[in-house]
Protein backbone atom coordinates (compact mmCIF):
# COMPACT_ATOMS: atom_id res chain seq x y z
CA UNK A 1 0.00 0.00 0.00
CA UNK A 2 1.55 3.73 -0.72
CA UNK A 3 2.88 5.11 2.74
CA UNK A 4 2.68 2.58 4.48
CA UNK A 5 5.75 2.33 6.69
CA UNK A 6 7.06 -1.25 5.15
CA UNK A 7 6.57 0.24 1.67
CA UNK A 8 8.19 -2.59 -0.83
CA UNK A 9 8.82 -1.01 -4.47
CA UNK A 10 6.89 -2.83 -7.07
CA UNK A 11 10.37 -3.99 -8.70
CA UNK A 12 11.44 -5.48 -5.41
CA UNK A 13 8.39 -7.97 -5.60
CA UNK A 14 8.78 -8.67 -9.23
CA UNK A 15 12.35 -9.62 -8.79
CA UNK A 16 12.34 -11.97 -5.32
CA UNK A 17 13.59 -15.17 -6.28
CA UNK A 18 9.76 -16.65 -4.97
CA UNK A 19 7.16 -15.24 -4.27
CA UNK A 20 4.52 -16.10 -2.22
CA UNK A 21 0.35 -14.92 -1.74
CA UNK A 22 -1.04 -16.42 0.92
CA UNK A 23 -5.00 -16.33 0.73
CA UNK A 24 -5.41 -14.56 -2.40
CA UNK A 25 -8.91 -13.13 -3.13
CA UNK A 26 -9.51 -12.00 0.25
CA UNK A 27 -8.42 -8.65 -0.56
CA UNK A 28 -10.36 -5.40 -0.69
CA UNK A 29 -10.92 -5.23 -4.41
CA UNK A 30 -9.86 -1.96 -4.94
CA UNK A 31 -9.00 -0.77 -8.89
CA UNK A 32 -5.62 -0.15 -7.04
CA UNK A 33 -5.11 -3.58 -5.76
CA UNK A 34 -6.26 -4.92 -8.96
CA UNK A 35 -3.43 -3.10 -10.62
CA UNK A 36 -0.85 -3.46 -8.48
CA UNK A 37 -1.47 -7.38 -8.45
CA UNK A 38 -2.42 -7.68 -12.30
CA UNK A 39 1.03 -6.20 -12.58
CA UNK A 40 3.03 -8.44 -9.98
CA UNK A 41 1.57 -11.68 -11.92
CA UNK A 42 2.43 -10.21 -15.41
CA UNK A 43 5.56 -9.48 -14.84
CA UNK A 44 6.45 -12.59 -12.80
CA UNK A 45 4.84 -14.72 -15.34
CA UNK A 46 6.59 -12.57 -18.55
CA UNK A 47 10.07 -13.30 -16.77
CA UNK A 48 9.22 -16.76 -15.47
CA UNK A 49 9.65 -16.60 -11.77
CA UNK A 50 7.95 -19.11 -9.44
CA UNK A 51 5.09 -17.35 -7.63
CA UNK A 52 2.91 -19.87 -4.67
CA UNK A 53 -0.44 -18.92 -4.36
CA UNK A 54 -2.63 -20.12 -1.37
CA UNK A 55 -6.79 -19.22 -1.82
CA UNK A 56 -9.48 -20.96 -0.33
CA UNK A 57 -11.93 -19.92 -3.31
CA UNK A 58 -12.79 -22.60 -5.99
CA UNK A 59 -11.03 -21.77 -9.49
CA UNK A 60 -14.44 -20.03 -11.30
CA UNK A 61 -14.82 -17.66 -8.17
CA UNK A 62 -11.05 -16.79 -8.07
CA UNK A 63 -11.31 -15.83 -12.34
CA UNK A 64 -14.06 -13.62 -11.33
CA UNK A 65 -11.97 -11.92 -8.55
CA UNK A 66 -8.74 -11.35 -10.73
CA UNK A 67 -10.28 -11.32 -13.84
CA UNK A 68 -9.73 -13.31 -16.85
CA UNK A 69 -6.25 -11.92 -17.63
CA UNK A 70 -4.56 -12.00 -14.09
CA UNK A 71 -6.81 -15.78 -13.69
CA UNK A 72 -5.00 -16.95 -16.90
CA UNK A 73 -1.18 -16.29 -16.26
CA UNK A 74 -1.66 -17.16 -12.93
CA UNK A 75 -2.95 -20.88 -13.72
CA UNK A 76 -1.05 -21.05 -16.67
CA UNK A 77 1.58 -23.97 -16.36
CA UNK A 78 0.59 -23.87 -12.42
CA UNK A 79 1.03 -27.13 -10.34
CA UNK A 80 -2.22 -27.07 -8.74
CA UNK A 81 -2.70 -28.74 -5.01
CA UNK A 82 -5.86 -29.08 -3.33
CA UNK A 83 -6.00 -29.44 -0.15
CA UNK A 84 -8.56 -30.70 2.01
CA UNK A 85 -9.40 -31.65 5.48
CA UNK A 86 -10.95 -29.71 8.99
CA UNK A 87 -10.13 -26.37 9.39
CA UNK A 88 -7.60 -25.74 11.97
CA UNK A 89 -8.76 -21.98 12.63
CA UNK A 90 -12.07 -23.24 13.98
CA UNK A 91 -11.25 -26.55 16.28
Amino acid sequence: RPSSPDEVSLGEIVDIDRLIIDDLGTQRDTDWTAERLDAVINRRWLEGRPTVVTTNLDPDTLADRLGERTYSRLVGGAVIARLSGEDRRRA
